[in-house]
């Protein structure tokens, strides 16, 4: 602008050129149409000619990079022009989408999860791609830049691969208080050692009316004390606006919970529970037909193995308590002397998935079968509930057995069972060659019992 205001006032000093005020005027507009004009044709050239090509280069590198790196079974969320050029099936059409179209994008993406998605830059991609929801299923692999494209970088996004992927969810029937349902979930791995992950993932059910925001709260807790060795808590739905989860649409949401390498050996609940985030109150949750509210529910067991053999020291018994339990051994002085605690371990492991949780006794009697001393307790100390046990596990359970003091000299029975809590009814009990024993009590060695 000044150098031009300078041409004009130089060439009338000059007296070069005699020029009106009009005519001044005219070319200083003139001057300045010029620029923009060459701006405007650049521009109009970029976008009908340059823009287009460089789209299409793109959309081709794109192409090559998922020839070059995928399956041909790889499905993809892309325009059909580069699902067509990678000769890979498309899920759905990927082209600039924007808030409108977001939540029939997430309703299709939840319907079929496509391997890859293959974005632009726009609003709506860029607001999809920011929510937790996305970020916590798929990472970038591959971007392809361009100068001359208002849309790039174009992005390739690949599914982070999950162990819930081949894991079939458990059907289970959960209602709340706040109009969404638990239909489904899934927890693996099973076993675990100290410092490893558990992943979690719960398939919520909207209601009829709007998707509403809460917390929720998954838990790796010990059945004894309730202690948690392990904690995801989350905004649901994952940086999602509500409006997106239509009426009757399932959504699932995945936690990874981290361990700690000081849990100790057990079988540990996995539970899940929701609060309101307003004011953390807790949201009342109902199972099947049960009428009774509950703050959690149980998702299953998550076992930390004992990873150790029974010893050779110990006794063989190989008995077995109805179809599911069998007593492998134990470990248990032949001498002790009144007044002390005897150490007693039993090596358990599971026929079959126990129906229940059961408690262990270990009953002291005297030559004539009447009862001396005892102790009962669930296996490991109720930190290994047996609903939890499976066959390819070895559970060691300590029963300490305190002599009573001035007992008289002796040799005295041991005798070992299963009982259930609430009831008390004890399981069924046979020796080693398959005979049921009486009272389903399990012989052990004797012990002689002498005065100090």
């Amino acid at each position: 602008g000044f150098g031009i205001d300078w041409l004009i006032q130089w060439l009338i000093e000059t007296k070069r050129f005699q020029l009106t005020d009009v005519q001044v005027t005219m070319l200083v507009a003139g001057l300045a149409i010029v620029p923009l004009a060459i701006i405007q044709l650049n521009t109009s050239y970029q976008r009908y000619q340059l823009q287009p090509r460089a789209r299409l280069q793109a959309e081709r590198d794109a192409a090559i990079w998922l020839q070059q790196n995928s399956a041909e079974s790889s499905h993809l969320i892309a325009t059909p022009r580069l699902s067509y050029l990678a000769n890979r099936p498309l899920v759905a059409n990927g082209r600039l989408p924007d808030t409108n179209t977001l939540p029939a994008l997430l309703r299709q993406t939840l319907r079929q999860a496509p391997d890859y998605f293959v974005t632009y830059r726009n609003l709506g991609w860029t607001y999809f791609m920011q929510t937790g929801w996305f970020q916590d299923r798929y990472r970038p692999v591959a971007q392809i830049s361009s100068a001359y494209d208002a849309g790039a970088p174009l992005t390739i996004w690949e599914s982070i691969p999950s162990p819930l992927d081949t894991v079939s969810p458990t059907a289970v029937t959960v209602t709340s208080d706040l109009g969404i349902d638990l239909t489904q979930y899934a927890v693996t791995p099973r076993h675990i050692q100290p410092g490893e992950a558990v992943h979690v993932q719960l398939d919520w059910q909207n209601g009829d009316d709007d998707f509403p925001y809460f917390h929720t709260v998954v838990q790796i807790v010990s059945p004894r004390d309730r202690a948690a060795w392990a904690q995801r808590d989350v905004e649901s739905p994952r940086s999602l606006p509500p409006s997106w989860v239509e009426p009757e649409m399932v959504f699932p949401e995945r936690f990874v919970l981290t361990t700690t390498q000081e849990i100790p050996i057990g079988a540990y609940l996995v539970t899940a529970s929701l609060y309101h985030p307003s004011d953390d109150t807790f949201i009342g949750l109902y199972q099947n037909e049960d009428t009774n509210v509950l703050d959690r529910v149980t998702l299953g067991y998550v076992i930390v193995p004992w990873d150790e053999e029974v010893p050779s020291t110990a006794v063989d018994i190989n008995a077995t308590f109805g179809d599911q339990i069998k007593l492998l051994g134990c470990d248990c002085p032949s001498t002790a002397v009144d007044g002390e605690t005897v150490p007693l371990r039993l090596y358990w492991t599971a026929l079959r998935p126990p129906d229940d949780n059961y408690v262990v006794f270990v009953h002291l009697l005297d030559e004539n079968g009447q009862y001396i001393a005892g102790h009962d307790s669930p296996p490991f100390g109720g930190n290994y509930d047996t609903a939890a046990w499976l066959p390819d596990n070895t559970i060691p359970d300590d029963h300490p057995l305190t002599i009573p003091a001035d007992l008289p000299d002796g040799t005295y029975q041991l005798r070992v069972g299963l009982y259930q809590p609430d009831s008390g009814v004890r399981l069924p009990a046979f020796d080693i060659e398959g005979n049921p024993v009486p009272d389903q009590a399990i012989a052990l060695p004797n012990i002689t019992i002498q005065s100090k």
